[in-house]
C-alpha cells in the first residue's frame, strides 16, 4: 500500500488511523487502481463543469475520450465510503 500511495500519503494515513472504520480487507491493487482513477476522473469532470466553457474544452482536448469525463457530472455515492482528510 505504501508503494501505491507514496510516503507522504501513507504517513498521513497512519497518523490518522484512529479515524479509520472497522477492519476490512483492502481490494487488490488492480481494483484499487481502478477505483482511484475513476474517482480522479469524476473529480476532474466536476471541476471542468464549474469552469468557463473555454477552459473546460481546452482541458478536455488534452485527454482521451472517456465516458466518465464526457457524460453528465454525477455526485459520487458515499455509501460505504471512508474519507481521509489530509491537511
Amino acid at each position: 500500500m505504501k508503494q501505491v500511495l507514496g510516503d507522504e500519503a501513507y504517513a498521513a494515513a497512519l497518523a490518522q488511523r484512529d479515524l479509520a472504520g472497522p477492519d476490512s480487507s483492502l481490494p487488490g491493487r488492480e481494483a484499487l487502481d481502478h477505483a482511484v482513477t475513476s474517482a480522479g476522473r469524476s473529480c476532474l469532470a466536476a471541476w471542468c463543469a464549474q469552469q468557463p466553457p473555454a477552459i473546460a474544452q481546452r482541458i478536455r482536448l488534452k485527454l482521451p475520450d472517456n465516458p466518465e469525463l464526457d457524460g453528465p457530472v454525477v455526485p459520487p455515492s458515499m455509501s460505504g465510503a471512508r474519507v481521509l482528510l489530509i491537511g
